[in-house]
């Protein structure tokens, strides 16, 4: 069973099956920001839905470093997929 309940999930391994199964695509905005970690690029995932895109804002997570149910439950609401596809990963945590 997936994390809380057993190993966790690294966001590199999240993204590419967003990316494989649901079509998502990233992308990153052109521009380079300065944050105050430094220059920052603004990173999304695109999908579109019925005809309508959607997107995503990427939070700034390295591809090993792990995901928490909430991250994994917020993408895939605004990227119209069904949360429950992602089993326990999906369970709202904010209690």
């Amino acid at each position: 069973m997936p994390y809380p309940n057993g190993p966790p999930v690294a966001f590199g391994a999240l993204l590419a099956r967003l990316v494989e199964r649901y079509g998502c695509r990233q992308v990153t905005l052109g521009k380079t920001y300065s944050g105050e970690r430094g220059p920052e690029n603004f990173t999304y995932l695109v999908r579109v839905v019925n005809g309508n895109v959607v997107t995503a804002h990427l939070q700034s997570l390295g591809p090993d470093d792990d995901v928490t149910p909430s991250v994994v439950r917020s993408l895939c609401l605004k990227l119209g997929i069904n949360p429950a596809e992602f089993g326990a990963l999906a369970i709202d945590d904010r209690n």
